[in-house]
This record gives C-alpha cells, sequence and structure tokens, in this order.
C-alpha cells in the first residue's frame, strides 16, 4: 500500500493505476480530482490528467462529466501527438452524449493528425459515418 505523500504527476498516476488495479474507483477518482486542485502541475501535465479523468468517467457510464475533461484536456492545443486506442472514447462519449456535431468536430480535430502518426487512420474507418 501506499503511504507517501503525492507530490508530482508521476506520483499522480503510478498511484491512480494501483487503485484502479486493486478496484478502489471512488478512492482513483478523488485522487486524480485533488491532484488537479491542489498539486502545481505543468500544462501539458494537467491536460494529460484531465484526459486521465475523462477516459475515468467513460469506463463509468459518465459521458457527460466525462466531455467537460475531454473539452478542457485539447482545448487550444494544436501540437502534435501520437495516437492512443482511447482517442475512440473520445468519440464515443460525445455520440453517447447526442452531440453528433461535436463528436464530427473532434474526429477531424484528431484525423488532422494523420501526417504525424498514420494511426489516426484507425478512427478515420471506425467513425466513416461522422465524415
Amino acid at each position: 500500500m501506499y503511504f507517501s505523500t503525492v507530490k508530482t504527476y508521476g506520483n499522480v498516476v503510478s498511484r491512480g493505476y494501483f487503485l484502479h488495479i486493486i478496484g478502489l474507483k471512488r478512492k482513483e477518482i478523488n485522487l486524480y480530482l485533488s491532484s488537479l486542485e491542489k498539486l502545481q502541475l505543468l500544462p501539458t501535465e494537467k491536460r494529460d490528467l484531465m484526459f486521465i479523468i475523462g477516459l475515468w468517467y467513460t469506463k463509468n457510464n459518465r459521458f457527460s462529466e466525462a466531455l467537460y475533461y475531454f473539452e478542457h484536456a485539447f482545448q487550444n492545443f494544436h501540437e502534435t501527438f501520437p495516437y492512443k486506442k482511447e482517442f475512440e472514447s473520445v468519440v464515443a462519449a460525445y455520440i453517447e452524449c447526442n452531440q453528433i456535431e461535436k463528436a464530427r468536430e473532434v474526429l477531424k480535430y484528431f484525423l488532422k493528425r494523420k501526417t504525424f502518426d498514420k494511426r489516426f487512420i484507425r478512427l478515420e474507418k471506425k467513425y466513416c459515418n461522422l465524415l
């Protein structure tokens, strides 16, 4: 069991993963939310943590709450980044909330990165009906 204080982004991710593995979902999300609020995080770490929180909410079928964190994770973020299979969950969350137009926008946002990482084509194949 972890007894040390969470001080860094790396600590948050490690502890969150541990809590997830042992099935303590509530403690996991509380850790993420309190860390987002209390820790001094770099902008990239904050974005990553918001993405993780959004994924947590999608895995627990709380899609509208996930959208808030996805919006903030990708808002005004124009840098290139590698493909992650979890990006499918982002598009799916918008569809679950019947925000088809926003799902289309997010899909296009991801597909702009095809030249950087060809694996983004997987999203295009899966959600071709949105294009």
